[in-house]
């Protein structure tokens, strides 16, 4: 079969590069949207987060792997981490994307939060999109409807009213899923997705209200168009038409354009939430990088952001991210592995047939 593609692909070159530059763009207005500055340095204190994840999945049941690490650093060097993990069995094995999709987002967030807690940490730097975090829905194709949803809320009163707890587990959610798995049977994996995401909203509201714009989500790619409009996104625009380090001009978008459904909890906290976002190449000629703050950050609160994560710039990006992202990482090999250590030999995949 792999033979009669790439034969396709030799046939087809020149198509496929006709239709790929078609997706053209009139870079001469991208200078009104860049503002050359080289940051100068700062030293403070910053944390670099990020979460890694991977699961095996068998014919009844799933085991995932999930873990986050904030590295903190100061005057140049690590100052210490908050590390957090969870290895267990899924249950039930539903939504298993989303869900540990979730598990690591939590993770994420309560170790930014308690490296906030507990260092003097002045910004937090976490990998990815803060939208992509928030309108994730809570799970695809299934719906509770409200009635089962307010249902819920007993749970997730509890849930708020217990974050001392919630920050100390890895999932407090774990502690009430059999009971509402019992509860929701059919629907089970539904309402355990719905429970899992109102944990992880509280945490990121819990975040966002205790630290502000002290949170920065740092992204290498991204698909938003909010600056040009174009069929381009904004990060290959600029990383075409600018050379030097710099930054654009913050945006301040509002969730509700983003997302059209019903947050499971917080609703309306959420969608009138706002969010700060700003382009930046950190070095000359490094990759420019996307930023979401949330609230309404300017201008000099970016250039503050920015000359603190251009102080830890390695080849153009935060190395206390770096740093995280190799340290959580979780491979095939290691999953495979942890799936071994537990004893799970015979389990059947359900691709036997294929071997």
């Amino acid at each position: 079969m792999l033979g009669e593609v790439y034969e396709f692909v030799l046939k087809s070159l020149p198509v496929l590069k006709e239709r790929a530059s078609m997706i053209d763009f009139n870079g001469g207005r991208v200078g009104d949207y860049w503002i050359e500055s080289d940051f100068g340095g700062v030293e403070g204190c910053v944390v670099g987060v990020d979460g890694g994840r991977n699961w095996v999945e068998c014919r009844n049941f799933v085991l995932y792997v999930v873990d986050a690490e904030a590295v903190v650093f100061e005057g140049g060097g690590e100052k210490g981490s908050v590390k957090m993990f969870d290895v267990d069995v899924l249950y039930p094995h539903r939504h298993v994307e989303d869900r540990v999709a979730s598990y690591s987002e939590i993770l994420e967030g309560k170790a930014a939060y308690m490296a906030f807690r507990e260092m003097d940490v002045d910004f937090s730097f976490m990998d990815g999109s803060l939208i992509g975090v928030l309108i994730r829905p809570p799970f695809r194709g299934y719906t509770l409807g409200l009635g089962f949803e307010r249902d819920l809320e007993s749970y997730i009163d509890e849930m708020a009213n217990s974050w001392n707890m919630v920050l100390r587990d890895a999932f407090f959610s774990k502690r009430m899923l059999r009971n509402v798995v019992s509860a929701y049977r059919d629907a089970g994996g539904a309402a355990a997705s719905f429970l899992e995401s109102s944990e992880k909203l509280l945490v990121y509201k819990r975040l966002i209200d205790d630290y502000g714009s002290r949170l920065v989500f740092v992204s290498k790619t991204s698909r938003g168009c909010d600056y040009f409009k174009s069929f381009r996104s904004d990060i290959s625009i600029f990383s075409e038409f600018t050379r030097k380090s710099g930054y654009s001009p913050p945006l301040h978008l509002e969730i509700s354009n983003k997302v059209k459904w019903r947050f499971p909890v917080f609703n309306e906290y959420f969608r009138e939430l706002k969010v700060t976002v700003f382009y930046a190449r950190l070095e000359e000629h490094g990759p420019v990088l996307r930023f979401e703050v949330p609230g309404m950050v300017d201008e000099d609160r970016v250039e503050e952001i920015l000359a603190q994560a251009a102080t830890y710039s390695v080849s153009g990006y935060p190395y206390p991210l770096r740093k995280a992202h190799g340290d959580v990482k979780v491979s095939d090999d290691e999953a495979e592995r942890v799936f071994r250590l537990v004893g799970f030999y015979e389990a059947e995949r359900g691709r036997e047939f294929l071997e």
